[in-house]
């Protein structure tokens, strides 16, 4: 045998025994983060329910028209903003309830609402939505163009954004 055809044959075998290696890397890590997402799991399903809770009382604060709605996402609002939701919130989401929340005080009336808060309900909607798709895929990048702008609203009144 050739010394060639023996070291080709070596190369083959080695060649072989390095993809097998590699396959069973990358399936360990492949399992592995599996593993680590079903761990994070009932974090993460508590996470999604209260940012989707809080975007809901923004979204109703925003656009209610009706007192008991309004009063009730009112108390919604704070009731998450105070409790559950500092639990999971990341700091985006964090400063997209703060910005809202300073635009409606706990002890703001109907009568005294601001009808300005669809732009920053949409912050909350926005930073939820990045928020669990970090989340569900470890691997997500958030735009990195995030940085505060102004935007209007339909009454023309100009409020900070966040996207």
């Amino acid at each position: 045998m050739e010394a060639g055809s023996v070291l080709t044959a070596i190369a083959a075998y080695l060649g072989g025994i390095g993809t097998i290696l590699l396959k069973e890397m990358f399936s360990e890590k492949r399992h592995r983060k599996a593993r680590l997402m079903q761990a994070k799991d009932p974090f993460v399903k508590m996470q999604t329910e209260l940012s989707v809770a809080a975007s809901t009382a923004a979204a109703a604060l925003a656009s209610s028209q009706d007192e008991g709605s309004w009063l009730k996402a009112r108390e919604d609002f704070w009731r998450l903003y105070w409790g559950p939701l500092a639990l999971v919130e990341d700091r985006d989401l964090e400063r997209a309830m703060v910005e809202f929340g300073s635009h409606v005080p706990p002890n703001i009336t109907f009568e005294e609402r601001p009808t300005n808060l669809g732009f920053l309900s949409l912050n909350i909607a926005k930073a939820a939505r990045s928020e669990m798709a970090s989340a569900w895929n470890p691997d997500f990048e958030p735009n990195k163009n995030n940085e505060f702008r102004t935007s209007r609203d339909p009454a023309g009144e100009v409020l900070p954004s966040r996207f």
